[in-house]
């Protein structure tokens, strides 16, 4: 086993080869005597257990270590074989308790050395300030409370704990009360923990915060702290496992950035920001019981993501003027006891809120809205006048898709690039195989069945477009009139996932008839291209001529 002074000799030989400027003045130490700010900078780079074995080449670099401003102990893993053997006995007995991922919270539970971490703190120079730490571990209540005072005492900017406890943690008063604080990200892994008391919280943090991540708070009923007494320069938000969260509202003036996620027994939401830019909702409002509704008041907001959320009863989305990009995946889902006709009014009025939107993004469970509206003759949506890129990611061999985009087509006189992803092609292809084993049973016609994962290869006498899609090219038709605007203004169509089916080809085919200004129309097959297939599709495409005779056909 290799000694203590072998290794001092060893970090004397590196330091000798490696910050040394060989063959300069005498050997002169360059490095060493640089600015503290700079070396700070350089080691910051490196893993906190190689730079604390640096301290021991010279009483300078000693006094870097103790004064190293950005402290990440994530990197460090438990070695104390006893301190190991005690955490596995303590996951065992959680787990009797308490129902989580055994396996995760072991992983987490060895991810950081405590003694290493309190051996650290103490060793530091009194007068020198904590710019960030950063901590994973495994924690009692009182070695949790101590590595958080201690982290204050030295004015902490930035405090980014990931911690598990046997009980549910209080937050401690003193992280309300400091007054250097900047960023704050309290998560903890298992069970959770609770703000100090309500009268600590309205008195307001000290330090002008201006980032904040909480997850797995415990709150029962209505958290309204977050308005401009309590964070007066709050920028970015982030709410994760809130638990017993009924009602949640936001109205930060200086909020620029907020998420909030996996709050599933949220019911009512809002959010009034005259700063607020990007919004992120994802799996909330899954335990619905009654009257429930979204709120979101923000005249910048530029970006706007929600995904697998429930609708809720009532939605307004008011002013939202500078919406760039809106991301809807999975809005069709509402709670059981809800008449179909406040489901409709519920999605109408969330579209109706973003007839801003420059970008839309949807997925398959809104485009089934967007059917059941069609189909119920609701009414045509408000135009959304700036739209100008439609991303769908949706089942277009599916008939009844088209009165959906139908609906939207009538909607967005400005739209110039759609892009559509086909995300049932691998089904089709399954189902497809299956009616041709069926029509080659009782017919004459003449073809060839794919092998599995390959794309069909349609060998018919007769032209088989013609056969298969003349039904819905007749849908797209009669619809020509009320889609003028739209076919006038598009420029590119990309359709990825494109089967040769019925669907994709009466779509594709409508549009390049129709589209008088379109460039382009790009087709891309899924990872097996056939060549056969595609030819005879091309040929079929260039058999009739295009709204635009500049338009280009490309395959991908």
């Amino acid at each position: 086993m290799e000694t203590r002074s072998a290794k001092r000799r060893k970090m004397l030989s590196l330091k000798y080869r490696i910050l040394t400027a060989e063959g300069g003045q005498g050997g002169i130490d360059h490095i060493s005597n640089l600015p503290d700010d700079v070396l700070h900078r350089i080691l910051g780079f490196l893993p906190i257990e190689t730079i604390a074995r640096m301290s021991i080449l010279s009483k300078r670099w000693t006094q870097i270590w103790r004064s190293f401003p950005d402290l990440d102990f994530t990197t460090i893993r438990q070695k104390n074989p006893d301190q190991l053997k005690v955490m596995d006995n303590l996951v065992r007995s959680m787990s009797r308790l308490h129902r989580f991922d055994r396996q995760r919270v072991r992983n987490f539970l060895y991810l950081c050395d405590r003694d290493f971490i309190r051996d650290v703190l103490s060793v530091r120079d009194k007068g020198s300030n904590l710019r960030a730490l950063r901590v994973g571990a495994f924690l009692s209540f009182t070695c949790l409370n101590k590595l958080i005072r201690e982290a204050l005492k030295q004015n902490v900017r930035e405090l980014d704990i990931e911690f598990a406890t046997e009980d549910y943690f209080n937050m401690p008063k003193c992280i309300i009360l400091s007054e250097s604080l900047r960023v704050l990200n309290f998560k903890p892994q298992f069970p959770g923990f609770r703000l100090p008391f309500l009268s600590v919280m309205k008195g307001g943090f000290q330090s002008p915060l201006q980032v904040l991540s909480l997850s797995l708070m415990l709150i029962e009923g209505e958290l309204d702290i977050f308005t401009d007494s309590v964070f007066p320069v709050l920028r970015k938000l982030s709410l994760s496992e809130f638990m017993h969260l009924r009602q949640i509202k936001v109205s930060c003036s200086a909020l620029e950035d907020m998420t909030l996620e996996k709050c599933s027994e949220l019911d009512t939401l809002e959010v009034v920001g005259s700063r607020l830019e990007r919004l992120r909702v994802a799996s909330c409002f899954h335990s619905l019981r009654g009257k429930s509704m979204v709120k979101v008041h923000a005249a910048r907001l530029r970006v706007l993501e929600w995904e697998q959320n429930h609708l809720t009863e009532d939605c307004l989305l008011q002013n939202l003027t500078a919406l760039h990009q809106a991301s809807l995946y999975g809005l069709t889902k509402f709670h059981e006891f809800a008449p179909p006709a406040i489901k409709l009014r519920a999605a109408w009025n969330f579209l109706h809120g973003l007839c801003h939107v420059q970008c839309l993004k949807l997925d398959t469970p809104c485009m089934k809205l967007l059917q059941q509206l069609a189909e119920k003759n609701y009414g045509p949506l408000l135009p959304f006048i700036n739209l100008e890129t439609l991303e769908l990611r949706t089942v277009l061999t599916r008939n009844n898709i088209v009165p959906a985009l139908d609906l939207l087509f009538k909607s967005s006189p400005s739209l110039c690039s759609l892009i559509l992803t086909n995300t049932d092609y691998c089904s089709y292809e399954r189902s497809e195989r299956k009616v041709l084993r069926s029509v080659r049973a009782h017919s004459q016609v003449s073809f060839r069945i794919p092998y599995p994962d390959h794309n069909p290869v349609y060998l018919v006498d007769k032209d088989w477009w013609d056969a298969t899609s003349l039904e819905e090219e007749k849908n797209w038709e009669t619809q020509m009139t009320a889609m003028t605007s739209f076919l006038e203004k598009l420029k590119v169509v990309k359709i990825h996932g494109f089967s040769g089916c019925k669907g994709d080809v009466s779509l594709a085919k409508f549009l390049l008839r129709h589209g008088k200004a379109l460039e382009e129309i790009v087709l891309c097959y899924g990872n097996e291209r056939n060549s056969l297939l595609e030819k005879k599709i091309k040929s079929q495409m260039m058999e009739f001529s295009a709204a635009a005779s500049s338009a280009k056909i490309l395959f991908e």
